[in-house]
């Protein structure tokens, strides 16, 4: 109201109002809109096609969920419009049925006179072909509408309604949704020819229509062992930025932030980790940087049981933040539980997308194929479930920018005692960094994601790129210390906590460092990087108006094509015209001779 003064918001809690279907508390807040209506009267000409009356104003109302409450309230508003309508007329409906219009609504459907009941049933057939097409059946109290009252049928027919809409919303919509996304040209997986060619001729002149900027993300990833936050982790060392700027955006992703037990991933919530998390980094970094002038606000968290992202961002920066959505994907057991699985948060930064995808993978030395299908899963399933009232959004491949991040669990292909003696040799040589970079190379060789991404039978991977690794495996130490596990398994030592992004093609991307960072909350050692990317911003009339010429050229194209396979049946000859003047240019693009009969 405040930022639109022509606008009434009135809050109205149907359920409670209305409790045990007493219909007629409506009458009291649609009685205050009486003298509202009678302002915004109504749109009427007389016989000769003069405008003898303007309409002023419209009563709207919304419903987060459910199409019925609003056209009983709605059905009673346009009672009271007819009462209005019909005293400028020079009828009073008051004198006609004894009563206000809206208590001749709620009267015994014995005594309700002809109009009342024409208009309940007017109404009713309306709310009906409306709800078909929402819902797939009529509307759920229509029999309100109609009568005075649900009844032992009516009431009967409304459970019938909403078992019918429960299956059509759960096997019939998806079909309908995605026919009308066919026709509208807007289904996720249509490939419009034609809108497609044009995309990519405008991508190549993106720098006549963009301004560009960068935006520098800090990323982290730390599997916490199902330790509970403490206020002893230290965070300066989690957020060792190395000389770098302090960046717009930060992004904490957490594996195993509670403990992957039976009943934390069947029963119970991770509320209070999520909570402690978000509240100390919030804490800590507008107490680090306020010096330097800068404050950051919480944009998002989402998690999956023991997964868990929170981005921050500059305050001065949040603004240019919108179309914020969050999806996880489970991949524990069947695909049906979220001790393994994905969470997936997806936004633009002015008119660039962005994907986070914290993933926590199957785990084991000889799973590789399960974690290569996990990520898969990911990727393809991440803001692709439908449902009542949800619709598929874009794929995560389509977005700009996707940051792939976690505890992905890949192993060295080596015994447990030949990495762990590597590793010592690693070590002993810490006086020649060159001889240590050599030995980590030789290592990395048998690493199982670097091998995968080598491999053009896993794609997702192979369009990533990692910042090279020059630091030890992050796991598995045992805990709270820098030992390697020395339990009775003996995990292999390995880089399992990654950070990878997938950029377009051509655009700049610099990191400005990619690298471990010694902390011993955990037996994993948490990994960080500092990314700078582009990001644009769209002028809207010059990329229209480039749009359009290429729109209208295409359409000549496309002509051509009819016209040529037309000409060659008739014996037309189709030849260029006037070809210097009829070239469409823009900037620095020239496009073909259009050509004519």
């Amino acid at each position: 109201e405040r930022s639109l003064p022509n606008v009434k918001y009135e809050y109205f809690d149907f359920h409670g109002v209305c409790k045990n279907a007493h219909f007629d508390k409506v009458n009291e807040v649609v009685r205050k809109l009486q003298p509202i209506n009678d302002h915004f009267r109504f749109f009427a000409q007389n016989e000769t096609g003069a405008v003898t009356m303007m309409q002023r104003g419209c009563v709207r109302t919304n419903c987060l969920d459910c199409l019925d409450r609003t056209n009983v309230f709605q059905c009673k508003v346009a009672a009271q419009m007819l009462e209005i309508i019909l005293r400028h007329l020079g009828l009073e409906l008051t004198t006609v049925l004894g009563e206000d219009i809206l208590a001749a609504m709620d009267a015994p459907s014995k005594r309700q006179h002809a109009l009342v009941v024409n208009l309940k049933h007017v109404w009713a057939d309306c709310s009906d072909m409306i709800s078909k097409q929402y819902t797939g059946t009529e509307s759920t109290i229509s029999d309100v509408t109609r009568g005075n009252g649900a009844g032992i049928m009516g009431l009967f027919n409304q459970k019938l309604k909403s078992i019918s809409r429960f299956y059509v919303g759960n096997f019939e919509d998806q079909y309908k949704q995605e026919s009308l996304d066919y026709l509208l040209g807007e289904h996720t997986a249509f490939i419009n020819i034609f809108s497609d060619e044009i995309e990519r001729q405008l991508k190549f002149y993106e720098r006549d229509f963009c301004i560009f900027s960068d935006l520098a993300v800090f990323i982290s990833t730390w599997n916490m062992m199902g330790n509970p936050y403490t206020s002893n982790v230290d965070f300066d060392k989690l957020i060792e930025l190395e000389e770098a700027a302090p960046p717009d955006i930060f992004v904490f992703a957490f594996q195993e932030v509670v403990d992957l037990n039976a009943k934390n991933v069947l029963v119970a919530g991770n509320e209070e980790a999520v909570k402690k998390w978000t509240t100390a980094i919030n804490a800590y970094l507008n107490s680090r940087f306020s010096a330097d002038g800068l404050d950051y606000s919480f944009i998002i968290q989402e998690s999956l049981v023991g997964i868990l992202t929170i981005v921050f961002a500059k305050t001065s920066l949040k603004h240019r933040i919108r179309k914020l959505s969050v999806d996880t994907v489970k991949t524990g057991i069947a695909n049906t539980l979220g001790n393994k699985g994905g969470v997936v948060i997806k936004f633009c930064f002015d008119d660039t997308s962005i994907a986070l995808l914290n993933v926590h993978l199957e785990s084991g030395q000889h799973k590789v194929q399960d974690r290569l299908l996990n990520i898969a899963d990911i990727h393809s399933k991440a803001f692709q479930s439908e449902g009542t009232g949800q619709r598929r959004e874009e794929r995560v491949e389509t977005l700009d920018y996707k940051f792939l991040f976690g505890d992905f669990n890949f192993r060295i292909n080596l015994p447990y005692e030949e990495v762990l003696g590597r590793l010592n040799g690693i070590l002993a040589a810490n006086n020649n960094m060159r001889e240590q970079q050599r030995m980590l190379r030789e290592l990395l060789e048998y690493e199982q994601m670097l091998l995968c991404r080598k491999n053009p039978e896993f794609p997702h991977l192979a369009r990533y790129s990692e910042g090279e690794i020059t630091f030890l495996p992050t796991y598995k130490y045992d805990a709270y210390s820098n030992v390697y596990d020395t339990s009775k398994k003996q995990r292999v030592p390995s880089w399992v906590d990654r950070i990878m992004v997938w950029a377009p093609e051509g655009e700049l991307l610099k990191q400005r460092f990619y690298n471990r960072r010694e902390l011993l909350d955990s037996d994993h050692r948490p990994v960080t990087t500092y990314y700078v990317i582009e990001v644009k911003k769209i002028d809207n009339v010059r990329k229209q108006e480039l749009t359009r010429q290429l729109y209208e050229k295409g359409k000549l194209v496309v002509s051509e094509e009819i016209l040529e396979e037309d000409g060659r049946e008739n014996g037309i000859t189709i030849s260029p015209v006037n070809a210097a003047k009829e070239a469409v240019s823009y900037t620095h693009l020239t496009l073909p001779t259009i050509y004519s009969v």
